[in-house]
């Protein structure tokens, strides 16, 4: 099971009373992002139904659940969404995490429902990741991910209170910044993903 953010919890907890386990236990096994999980909470206005019938849209198209809180005081369809939320949820947003992977990895992530980054290698034993999605794709590009050739950008949320641990480091060239997480720390970076891991495009070296 993934996870709902500890902030997005606190508002289920604070809004929905008796309903909110059940609303907890169902957020944490949806697919989305914090973001689209929040636009689920903050606009069902204490209503646990339509918690429920905005995530059933969020698995039509998950933008519609984000444009149904546009021209709100949350609103989380346009640009600058991060502060909106951030001023709705308070402090403790996930920290957002791009990786390039290769097929074989990119198989195993797919094999485990995108819940879980698979044990690494012997010759591998950190999992790093980048701040930037370009950053993701530039280093796919030049064969430094795990696969050199064809491979994906990938995109996860970690919970801000684990992440809190390691510092922002030099992963790539001067200014490729990211982290570097121990291979026996990768359960319990799992264990504090929000949402799934997502595939997000296809780089080709």
């Amino acid at each position: 099971m993934t996870r709902t953010s500890a902030r997005l919890e606190r508002r289920v907890r604070r809004d929905f009373g008796a309903a909110a386990d059940d609303l907890v236990r169902l957020l944490q096994d949806a697919p989305y992002a914090e973001r689209v999980q929040a636009a689920s909470v903050i606009g069902a206005g204490g209503d646990a139904e339509r918690v429920r019938q905005a995530l059933r849209l969020a698995d039509l198209d998950w933008r519609d659940v984000l444009m149904n809180t546009q021209a709100t005081a949350v609103d989380l369809a346009t640009s600058g969404w991060e502060a909106r939320l951030d001023l709705a949820l308070g402090e403790g947003a996930p920290v957002q995490l791009w990786r390039p992977v290769g097929p074989e990895e990119l198989g195993l992530v797919e094999e485990s429902g995108w819940r879980e980054w698979p044990p690494r290698p012997a010759d591998q034993p950190r999992l790093i990741t980048v701040l930037r999605r370009e950053d993701a794709h530039a280093l796919g590009q030049q064969g430094s991910g795990p696969d050199p050739g064809t491979g994906w950008v990938t995109r996860c949320e970690v919970e801000a209170g684990f992440m809190s641990r390691y510092a922002v480091t030099q992963v790539g060239g001067r200014r490729i910044r990211g982290y570097r997480i121990p291979a026996v720390d990768l359960a319990e970076l799992n264990a504090n993903l929000v949402g799934r891991i997502q595939r997000v495009e296809a780089v080709r070296g």
